[in-house]
Order: structure tokens, then C-alpha cells, then sequence
């Protein structure tokens, strides 16, 4: 290194700490994003996992390029060695002021001197390294201050108060049954007049709630599941989860903003969601086929019908969500089959058996969603980009009637 003091023995150790930082920042983010009841605060733990995978890249990709001269990232998975979570963690608040001391602890534990981890490694970096680091560094930063003032109202309401349906969690094993958030159970209760069901705002409030609550929050927490229960898995499956649940959580957002600019909020509807429940405890190609490959390729079909729909009824706002949405979930269509082969050794026959058992699944314990995502057409285009092939496409067309038509449908009768 051309900077007096950073040589090779100076340099990596001190790259390898901050990694060993970042990295316990990713998995501890993960866990809680999959734990953590309130929804705000889920989504902004799952807003910046892919700012730590990035992190986490470019410092191991630097790394490498000290050692070996290559710009090849040598990045082992990563170590699952966390403790349980205190015995006392039994409300809500109790859990938010945790994340809240955690991530201080985080922050301490990757300064040292008095100096931050930015400054200890600026001359072991290359320039683009350097600022995907500063970016981090600065996330931790405000992440920490975000959640200590996220829920400042919510603190002053005995619900937060109540008790969490489980008392022991663990960092990385799975729990049977997820906290919800409080607002989910004191649903507002709306008049049946022409301001509640036949007012086409009421019924597009209702639809985005019904998408955050049983699509994105649920898709956030499965991708955070995988993280934090990749043992073993390389770190590319890490950081394409960590994209997609930072993805979703932009989406929730977005359907959050949809439901306040008309007058509604988290909690209006009394949406449920049985994505849980479907993958919580199954194996990793079980759960990518149940939620990245059918769930996520259910979702590209609708949203391509809703792109035009939208458009057609002059929603174009609505529109452009839908378009982000869709060239996004398509991505996330990809990673699932993309793994998927991967963990089936690139067999086809492994892969249909695989398949065969999320349907199962999905028909035994959440027939009506399968049953009412079908009735939109399939995009093809869509298909091939997300790497089906041609006979996976005609085997997904024949299941999949496509039997709703612009022209037949209205705001009112999409309530299914």
C-alpha cells in the first residue's frame, strides 16, 4: 500500500474486522427482520440488508486483491455463532429498545481508538469500496437513530406494552408463530355507505392493504428467514435475498403511502397472511419453490394485468407502481429458480418433484390464494426472463386460465 502504516499486515486485519462488523450487522438485521411485530420498523431493517451484503462484498472483494492480486471476492458463508435473545424480551418495547441498543453495540464493536471503522480502513480501500463502506457506515448510523425514534407515538399506547406470543427467541432458529402488530387486531371499522365498499378509493385502500399485509411484509420476513438460516449456503444466495427483501420493503412502502394518501393506514383492513405458515418450516429448495418460483411468478402475472388495467382506468400513479413492482418481481422469479437448480444439482426431474410439493403445499394450506392468482393470464416474456423454460411456461399457461379481461373487470369486483 502506498500509504505509510497500512502495509499487508496492517491492512487485512483490519479489513477482516470490519467484515466480522458488518457481517454479524447482516445476520442480527435478518433475525430481527423476520421477529420484530411492528411493521415500520421491519420494513427498515429489511430496507438496508442489501446495503450490508454490498458492504460486506466490496470489503471481501478487497480482501482478495491484497492477497492474491484478483478480483475475485473470497467470502466463506457466513458464521452463525449468535446468542440467544434475553430471557427478559417479552413486549414489544422491550424488543424495540434491544434493536435499538444492538445496533449501538454493533457500531462500537467495529470502531476502535476513538477513530470509525470508515476512517481505520480508508487506506486499505479502493475509491468505489471506500464509499459502498462510508454508505454503510452512515446507515448504521441512522438506522440506529430511525428505530429509537420510530415509535415514539406507538410508545405511549399500552398495546405496545402486551405480551409477544413467544418468550425465547434465537437468532438463527425459526419460530413457530411470528408477533403481529398491534394496530393488525384494532382494524378500523368502516360503515357499508357510499364512503366504505362502492367507493373505488375504499376498494383500491383495501387491495394494497391486502398486498402489504399478505405479500410484501411476508415476502421481507422469508427472505430474512433465508439469510438467517443460511448456514452454509455461499454468500451470493445471501446477497440476492438481502436485495429482494430490501426490494419488497420499498414496495410496502410504497403501498403504505397508497393507503395514507387516501385516508387509511396499517391496520384498516383486517388482512391475514399464510405465507408463514407455508414455508417457516420446510427446507430451503421447499421454501424457494413455494415463495420465490410460484408465490413470486403469482405476482408478475398480476402485476402485468394491472399495468394495463390502470392505465386503461386513467390510475397512472398506480400504474408506475405496478411497473416497478413487476420488473422486480420478475428478478426475484429468477433468484428462486435460479437456486432452486442449483441446490437440485441442475436435475429437471429434481427440480419438478420439488415443485410438485410446494403446489401441494400451497392447495393444502392456502387454496383460495393460489386458486384466485390464476385467473390472470400469463406473460411469457415475463416467464423466459425469469429463467423458465419453454415446457415449465406451457406447463404454467395450462394451470393458469388467464380468465380475467380488462374489459369484464372493474375496481369493485377485485375484492378476491
Amino acid at each position: 500500500m502506498s500509504h505509510a502504516g497500512y502495509w499487508f499486515e496492517h491492512s487485512v486485519p483490519r479489513l477482516e474486522r470490519l467484515s466480522e462488523g458488518l457481517s454479524k450487522t447482516l445476520l442480527m438485521c435478518a433475525s430481527l427482520s423476520v421477529q420484530v411485530p411492528v411493521i415500520e420498523v421491519k420494513l427498515c431493517l429489511g430496507e438496508h440488508l442489501a446495503d450490508l451484503a454490498d458492504a460486506i462484498c466490496a470489503v471481501s472483494d478487497r480482501i482478495a486483491r491484497i492477497r492474491t492480486g484478483t478480483a475475485t471476492p473470497i467470502i466463506s458463508p457466513l458464521r452463525h455463532d449468535y446468542e440467544r435473545f434475553p430471557q427478559n424480551i417479552v413486549t414489544c418495547r422491550q424488543c424495540l429498545d434491544f434493536i435499538s441498543a444492538e445496533l449501538s453495540a454493533v457500531c462500537n464493536f467495529i470502531e476502535s481508538s476513538g477513530q470509525s471503522a470508515v476512517s481505520q480502513v480508508r487506506y486499505c480501500l479502493d475509491s468505489p469500496s471506500f464509499r459502498v463502506i462510508e454508505n454503510a457506515q452512515r446507515m448504521l448510523v441512522d438506522l440506529t437513530s430511525a428505530l429509537k425514534a420510530l415509535c415514539a407515538d406507538e410508545r405511549l399506547r399500552d398495546a405496545l406494552d402486551r405480551e409477544l406470543p413467544h418468550k425465547e427467541w434465537v437468532w438463527h432458529e425459526t419460530p413457530s408463530v411470528l408477533s403481529e402488530d398491534f394496530r393488525l387486531s384494532k382494524r378500523r371499522q368502516l360503515q357499508d355507505d357510499e364512503d366504505g365498499p362502492n367507493d373505488p378509493e375504499y376498494e383500491i385502500a383495501k387491495r394494497y392493504h391486502r398486498i402489504l399485509i399478505s405479500t410484501e411484509v411476508p415476502t421481507i420476513e422469508a427472505c430474512a428467514h433465508n439469510i438467517a438460516c443460511s448456514s452454509g449456503m455461499p454468500f451470493a444466495f445471501i446477497a440476492d435475498m438481502a436485495r429482494q427483501a430490501a426490494d419488497e420493503s420499498r414496495h410496502a412502502q410504497a403501498c403504505i403511502r397508497i393507503l395514507r394518501d387516501r385516508h387509511f393506514d396499517i391496520g384498516s383492513f383486517s388482512d391475514r397472511s399464510a405465507m408463514w405458515a407455508l414455508t417457516h418450516d420446510k427446507e430451503l429448495p421447499l421454501r424457494l419453490a413455494i415463495h420465490q418460483r410460484i408465490g413470486e411468478t403469482l405476482g408478475v402475472n398480476s402485476a402485468s394485468w394491472r399495468i394495463h388495467y390502470y392505465d386503461e382506468a386513467g390510475q397512472h400513479e398506480l400504474a408506475d407502481v405496478e411497473r416497478i413492482i413487476y420488473v422486480e418481481e420478475i428478478s426475484h422469479v429468477e433468484i428462486g429458480n435460479r437456486w432452486l437448480r442449483v441446490l437440485c444439482s441442475q436435475n429437471d426431474a429434481a427440480v419438478e418433484a420439488v415443485v410438485q410439493d410446494a403446489l401441494e403445499t400451497w392447495f393444502r394450506i392456502a387454496p383460495e390464494a393460489i386458486t384466485g392468482a390464476r385467473k390472470y393470464p400469463v406473460d411469457k416474456q415475463a416467464m423466459k426472463r425469469a429463467g423458465y423454460t419453454n415446457s415449465e411456461i406451457e406447463s404454467i399457461v395450462q394451470a393458469s386460465p388467464g380468465t380475467v379481461r380488462l374489459k369484464e373487470w372493474t375496481v369493485t369486483r377485485d375484492g378476491d
